[in-house]
């Protein structure tokens, strides 16, 4: 017997996966957000001095700047949380978790 050719399957059209950075999921542990940069320099250097990797993000508000002291980013929120615990411990700083970006 031969096959008809309107019984052939038809392919499947498979959506790309998502790859931009929406899907993506990662932690960051912020430690302050101050109006002196020199303010948000310092706590960077006593971070980085102490082994986690500080640093600063410039955000724009409406009327000036802010700097925010962040560690991170951690693709794990188990993660951010040790490190949140270990900031508490051994430099007796409070953080917040935050979703990055």
């Amino acid at each position: 017997t031969s096959a008809k050719a309107d019984t052939a399957p038809v392919p499947v059209q498979v959506p790309p996966a998502d790859t931009s950075a929406r899907s993506m999921s990662a932690w960051v542990i912020q430690l302050g957000s101050f109006s002196s940069r020199e303010n948000a320099d310092s706590l960077v250097r006593r971070l980085q001095t102490n082994g986690f990797p500080g640093y600063v993000e410039q955000v724009k508000s409406d009327t000036d700047l802010v700097f925010k002291v962040r560690v991170g980013p951690e693709l794990s929120r188990a993660q951010a949380e040790t490190i949140q615990k270990n900031l508490k411990t051994r430099l007796k700083l409070n953080a917040i978790i935050l979703r990055f970006p």
